[in-house]
């Protein structure tokens, strides 16, 4: 019998699915500016950079954001709003570098 996808499982995917875009994007720009400095050139990459980081707080947000709703924790509700002052300043830091 096959097994069905839930909602879960999805979310789960794009996660993901987030997460290895980046970590791809940001191996072949480390990579390209290996390969241009080892032959004295030298580039800057920067938006894809920035993209790469946005797909993994993107990633790292929803995969954080499902742990902490499903924890117990005292004061619950002040965890949440540390949470989401944390991941503002993430954004705000990651556009101050632009």
């Amino acid at each position: 019998m096959a097994k069905k996808s839930s909602g879960g499982s999805s979310y789960n995917k794009l996660a993901g699915y987030l997460a290895l875009i980046s970590l791809f994007v940001t191996g072949i720009c480390y990579l390209i500016n290996l390969i241009l400095r080892l032959c004295g050139g030298s580039i800057n990459l920067g938006i894809l950079m920035v993209i790469a980081n946005i797909f993994m707080i993107v990633a790292i947000v929803m995969i954080s954001w499902k742990a902490l709703k499903s924890a117990y924790l005292p004061c619950k509700t002040v965890w949440i709003v540390l949470y989401w002052v944390l991941v503002i300043l993430a954004i705000v830091g990651q556009y101050s570098l632009l």
